[in-house]
């Protein structure tokens, strides 16, 4: 039987290997169309991520996961 990978492992996982990821990357990348949930979870397990805000040149924000601490 193979183990299931969650969609917790998919988030850290990214993060580890891109060192940042937005709900844009969660959705289209990782197929996880509501990562806050899963970001805050990870929050509770001990993981330390930072949300940086980002402005782009039309006035359009959004939020950019990054992870500061490994446990």
């Amino acid at each position: 039987m193979a183990s299931r990978i969650t969609q917790r492992d998919k988030i850290l996982s990214y993060l580890k290997q891109n060192g940042t990821m937005t709900v844009r990357d969660a959705i289209f990348d990782l197929n996880i169309n509501s990562p806050a949930k899963r970001v805050q979870e990870l929050r509770d397990m001990g993981y330390i991520i930072k949300t940086d805000w980002v402005v782009t040149d039309n006035g359009t924000r959004y939020g950019a996961y990054k992870l500061e601490e490994v446990r």
